[in-house]
């Protein structure tokens, strides 16, 4: 599956015209994608080279969360990125048994996002961060209503007792995200 990601709301230092995502059920399906890509396959690399310059590549290893619903991916949605870093004193099992609560949170406030962790693999050159924690969302109006069940219905003290002292996720990056290939993979 892959989706061309034009960013929406972001910093400066996130500059960019577009992220392509791309991702791949399993570590094989990965090799024979990168294969294509690289011109042992069809050309793809050469053909995109042709219309667009992309000096950075990196993969990251992703682990699912909370499922997103039905209409998702859709021909278009929104994705939300954060970096994360874990507390010192605290452990990656800490942060995920965090992020699993607030994925439970959501749900019980009706949200239609999937959550994400991805964590940083080759090309990542020495993050600053430990993982991402990743939002896909089916349209703007199910990211409005978690923004205003985050903001005017007190989502954000939830997300200060559950995350407050384990991880620290910094300031969210929103993408119009265009599906270019439906392979039934989600992250």
């Amino acid at each position: 599956s892959a989706w061309v990601m034009t960013p929406v709301l972001g910093a400066s230092n996130y500059e960019m015209d577009f992220a392509w995502l791309g991702v791949w059920a399993n570590g094989n399906d990965m090799g024979k994608g990168m294969e294509a890509w690289s011109g042992g396959g069809d050309g793809l690399a050469a053909e995109f080279d042709n219309v667009m310059t992309c000096p950075d590549h990196s993969n990251s290893a992703s682990v699912n969360i909370r499922p997103p619903g039905k209409e998702w991916p859709g021909k278009t949605g929104v994705t939300v990125f954060s970096d994360c870093t874990v507390a010192e004193g605290k452990t990656m099992q800490d942060a995920m048994a965090a992020t699993r609560a607030w994925a439970k949170h959501m749900g019980d406030t009706g949200s239609k996002a999937g959550i994400w962790t991805f964590f940083p693999g080759a090309g990542s050159s020495d993050p600053e961060y430990d993982y991402k924690m990743v939002s896909g969302y089916p349209d703007y109006m199910a990211y409005g209503a978690d923004w205003e069940s985050y903001t005017n219905g007190q989502g954000w003290a939830k997300a200060g007792q559950i995350f407050g002292g384990v991880t620290d996720c910094g300031s969210q990056r929103v993408y119009q995200t265009t599906t270019v290939r439906d392979g039934g993979v989600s992250a």
